[in-house]
């Protein structure tokens, strides 16, 4: 369920399946690089107060304040003709433009409307409306097509809908716009760990190994890695010592 420089920010919170997994919006504070204000930045100081609202468990408020901002960004686009989009800065909204010529104009909203978008569907995902929490999660996709936690929230989702294919396919997308963009370098080792977490679950254990080794040397020592590590080198002995099957 949800990384910011400025006035944004990055939850982490771990949720216990048959392997640890990440979600992603608010808690630890993570920068942005080369953040740059956008259509409506004016509204980054409610994010931060998102942030401490999450902190405290208050979802309810932060469902609101959500629905308030995003409410107050719609007002802001303004042109029909225009396509909407959240970046985090202009060489971002630069590339999609150029990759995505037949969209015409473009406008780029502030990387505030992705993140309130963000939360709304960390709300639904922490209060385990998993159906809900896809829904926003595809909403928050279309507007911010190049963020990373949008995409690694979105696995966290579809892993706990039980579609880990799919899940799988939203981590390793995330791990490639991590490796890309400069502003989802804080995400890389989420989305790799995310990777890993759900090739265990598809009982992919080399490959989960190797996504847990890469995730190690984007973030060295990282506690959750080296756990996986462990519980993927217990299950592969559990697995050797099992008899041949005829």
């Amino acid at each position: 369920m949800f990384a910011r420089h400025l006035f944004t920010f990055c939850v982490i919170l771990i949720a216990n399946v048959a392997f640890a997994q990440e979600s992603t919006p608010v808690v630890t504070h993570a920068p942005v690089s080369g953040l740059e204000p956008g259509i409506g930045f004016e509204h980054r100081k409610v994010i931060e107060e998102f942030t401490n609202l999450a902190q405290q468990g208050k979802l309810a408020e932060v469902d609101q304040a959500c629905d308030e901002v995003i409410a107050a960004f719609q007002k802001l686009m303004t042109d029909p003709k225009a396509t909407y989009l959240s970046f985090a800065n202009k060489a971002e909204f630069e590339y999609y433009q150029k990759a995505n010529p037949k969209l015409g104009k473009v406008e780029w909203l502030d990387y505030a409307y992705g993140e309130a978008l963000h939360y709304k569907t960390f709300v639904a995902a922490e209060r385990k409306q998993y159906a809900d929490a896809l829904e926003y999660s595809r909403v928050e996709i279309e507007y911010r097509p190049l963020a990373t936690n949008a995409l690694t929230e979105q696995g966290f989702i579809l892993n706990r809908l039980g579609r880990l294919q799919e899940g799988l396919e939203s981590y390793e997308q995330a791990v490639k716009l991590a490796e890309q963009f400069a502003s989802n370098q804080s995400q890389h080792g989420v989305a790799l760990r995310g990777v890993g977490a759900t090739l265990i679950d598809l009982g992919r254990l080399d490959e989960a190994k190797a996504a847990y080794e890469q995730s190690l040397k984007v973030e060295p020592n990282n506690k959750l890695a080296l756990s996986e590590l462990e519980y993927i080198r217990k299950l592969k002995e559990k697995e050797n010592s099992q008899p041949p099957k005829d």
